[in-house]
């Protein structure tokens, strides 16, 4: 499945009969009498033939398990053997273990389960039965078994099984006892499968929103929540980057409210109550934006120039999904640039009027797992990949508690102001290349210059004082940079976002464009929690310190 994709999930409650089919399983048992020997002695006079049906439906998969049961008595039997599942409830007609679990409609690789049943026998003899598996499995997904019985295998191992292999032979049920029975299965990987292949159900019940761009524009919202008015979703699940779960979040505000602009969501904590309509998971594929865990989401209007940051726990995903395994496909490009924008939530969470003794803590082990894996990830190195996922959700939940600072707000005001030349500065770049002048400034307040020298402690990075130790921490976030391939400023930033001696912002262009950047960046959300709230003239003059590269003395 594409990363830029995220699914729209309808849940029904009634089952899908229509897919699996009306054939269940269905457990015999015979009405021939036999002496205590085994020597068969006659025919039963009460000629009801137990009839149970056993449910053991459970692969979306088309699979019917028919289960057939032969008992034999040691004398004369008057009541039948009846089968009961987990709940308590008899299983004399037609079951179905999906009926009312709905996520046991969803079959793929690495998908488990199991299904109980109980085996009654409350005559007062022994009865000895057999049950066999037959499975009608017609679009062969691959799916093993192992049967226990009060956590002991009834195999003889705990090895997987194929379906024919998992037969019971001459089983005893011991007078008035039941005997439990334990189905466990998985699903394995055949390589001709995958998560959209062995869906269970109606197609119908999902809808897909595909193709979301990097920085989603107000556009692709637009279009994608118009989908969701016409679907009806009961659940958002969004997969991939920070760029489809931030438009999702969006999509999903305008689905529950259709009259709410772009405008009301930038009102800090200001939405209205989400949950009406659908709840909402997330599923990251890189490791950065820790959208998964945040209560943000960053819109850009690229007419206007402008990205519009929303921020309210509303957003926050009920549901996030954090698989290491999904960022070890990330380009060189997209290690470097997420893993720097992980390093500024961190370092900015810290910093943050609003932190506080949880967030610090995310933030300390953070920033240190980032300064310790981040560039032996971008070289390749997969277990220090699977870490700065993990980093970046700890990032994340840092700055979703403490909020951020003026980083993140000069970066959604450069990002697209200079969009109409051909190209814009990606957020997490505009990050990495902000971020040691931002430093510089906030330290001129004493107690960001204090907070940002335990920084440097906790990476050990060195320093007589805290004023040496912020110098160091600044040449650490530099060298970073460098050995990731970002720019250091915005003069020399390509337009393929790597270093060039001349970037495709040019000095006049920027020069005019400045004070409006600068008057936006001030007003952005992230502002009111930066440690030092820079005037308009402040502003500008760290702008032209992030173009030109030159020191903050100011």
């Amino acid at each position: 499945m594409k990363s830029d994709t995220f699914i729209l999930g309808k849940i029904k409650y009634t089952f899908i009969d229509d897919y699996t089919g009306d054939v269940l399983a269905l457990v015999y048992v015979s009405n021939r009498i036999f002496d205590s020997e085994g020597k068969y002695i006659g025919e039963l006079k009460n000629k009801n033939t137990l009839l149970l049906i056993i449910l053991i439906l459970f692969l979306f998969l088309l699979s019917t398990i028919l289960v057939v049961t032969n008992i034999q008595s040691a004398g004369p039997v008057y009541r039948d053997l009846y089968v009961k599942d987990e709940d308590g409830v008899i299983l004399n007609e037609n079951w179905n273990i999906f009926g009312n679990t709905p996520n046991n409609k969803v079959i793929y690789p690495g998908k488990s389960g199991y299904y109980k049943f109980n085996l009654i026998n409350d005559n007062n003899v022994e009865i000895k039965f057999s049950i066999e598996f037959t499975d009608n499995n017609i679009n062969h997904i691959p799916i093993v078994y192992r049967l226990y019985t009060n956590n002991e295998s009834l195999l003889g191992d705990d090895k997987w099984y194929s379906i024919e292999d998992i037969n019971l032979y001459d089983i005893v049920i011991k007078s008035n006892s039941e005997f439990p029975i334990t189905l466990e299965w998985k699903c394995i990987d055949d390589g001709k499968h995958d998560f959209e292949d062995t869906i269970v159900g109606n197609l119908d019940n999902v809808a897909l929103i595909e193709g979301i761009a990097s920085d989603p524009s107000v556009e692709t919202v637009r279009a994608g929540y118009q989908k969701m008015l016409e679907f009806e979703p009961d659940w958002i699940v969004a997969i991939g980057g920070g760029s489809p779960i931030d438009a999702a979040k969006a999509m999903w505000i305008k689905y529950e409210y259709p009259e709410t602009t772009f405008e009301d969501m930038c009102k800090v904590f200001g939405l209205p109550k989400l949950r009406t309509k659908a709840h909402f998971c997330a599923v990251s594929s890189t490791s950065g934006t820790a959208t998964e865990v945040t209560a943000f989401s960053i819109i850009t209007d690229y007419q206007k120039g402008i990205k519009y940051p929303i921020a309210d726990f509303e957003i926050t995903p009920d549901v996030a999904i954090v698989a290491p395994e999904l960022a070890e496909t990330m380009s060189m490009k997209l290690v470097a640039h997420t893993g720097m924008a992980a390093m500024t939530h961190a370092i900015e969470a810290y910093v943050s009027i609003a932190h506080c003794t949880y967030s610090d803590h995310l933030a300390i082990h953070a920033f240190r797992m980032i300064k310790e894996d981040l560039i032996l990830s971008y070289n390749g190195d997969m277990e220090k990949r699977d870490a700065m996922h993990d980093a970046q959700c700890l990032a994340g939940m840092a700055f979703s508690n403490a909020l951020l600072g003026i980083v993140h707000s000069m970066a959604h005001k450069t990002g697209v102001a200079f969009a109409d030349y051909g190209a814009h500065i990606i957020h997490s770049a505009a990050n990495a290349m902000h971020l040691p002048k931002v430093i510089a400034f906030n330290a001129k307040n004493p107690e960001a210059l204090k907070r940002y020298g335990e920084i440097a402690d906790y990476m050990g990075l060195g320093g007589k004082d805290d004023e040496e130790k912020v110098q160091l921490l600044i040449k650490q976030l530099r060298e970073m940079n460098a050995a990731l391939n970002i720019p250091q400023f915005i003069k020399h930033y390509g337009r393929d976002s790597y270093p060039t001696e001349e970037g495709f912002v040019s000095e006049k262009v920027f020069l005019e464009r400045l004070p409006e950047i600068a008057k936006n960046a001030i007003g952005d959300a992230c502002t009111g929690s930066n440690p030092r709230i820079p005037t308009q003239e402040e502003m500008e003059k760290l702008l032209k310190c992030c173009y030109y590269d030159t020191e903050v003395d100011f």
